[in-house]
């Protein structure tokens, strides 16, 4: 179903019990999609809604410790980009 024009939605990051920073995608003042898998810390810094799909532009920290540029599509990862030696970050999303 695709975004409603009055559907306001938020990227960010909450903290669990775990103290693990989850990235979190409100929709209308509501949780919509944790993103992650709980145990490693993910972060959202962006997002985009394209006709039927929401788009969110953060990173993941793998099992090395080293951030993974990731986005997700829907709630589920789309891309993930790392050279495997250093940390990469995405800040922004965008789709024409």
């Amino acid at each position: 179903m695709p975004p409603d024009r009055n559907d306001v939605y938020a990227a960010g990051v909450e903290i669990n019990a775990q103290d693990k920073a989850i990235a979190t995608v409100w929709k209308n003042g509501n949780v919509h999609w944790r993103l992650g898998d709980g145990y490693n810390d993910t972060r959202a810094y962006s997002i985009f809604a394209s006709g039927s799909d929401v788009y969110v532009a953060g990173n993941e920290v793998n099992a090395q410790g080293k951030a993974v540029a990731t986005i997700w599509k829907n709630g589920g990862v789309h891309w993930r980009h790392s050279d495997g030696y250093n940390d990469t970050n995405v800040w922004s999303v965008f789709i024409k």
